[in-house]
C-alpha cells in the first residue's frame, strides 16, 4: 500500500474566502482507482483538485491542496 496524507481546504472561487476548515484525508493510491496512474505527489495533488473541482455544474467552492506527504507504512 502507498498511503498519502492530503491537507485540503475549500474556498469561494469568486472571493477567495475559505468556506470550510482544512481537512486531512488519507488516500491509498493503490486501491483508489482515481489515483491509479499517479506516480508523484504532484500527480496526486493535481488529481485530487481535478476530482473535486471538475463537476459538470456551477462551482460554489474551489478545493485547493495545502500540503501533501507520503505516510510511512
Amino acid at each position: 500500500m502507498k498511503n498519502v496524507e492530503v491537507l485540503a481546504q475549500s474556498f469561494n472561487p469568486k472571493t477567495g474566502i475559505p468556506t470550510s476548515n482544512p481537512r486531512v484525508e488519507i488516500i491509498n493510491t493503490r486501491s483508489n482507482v482515481v489515483f491509479k496512474d499517479c506516480k508523484t505527489l504532484t500527480d496526486i495533488a493535481e488529481m485530487y483538485m481535478q476530482f473535486w473541482n471538475r463537476f459538470p455544474t456551477t462551482q460554489s467552492e474551489l478545493v485547493l491542496v495545502q500540503s501533501i506527504k507520503w505516510v510511512p507504512q
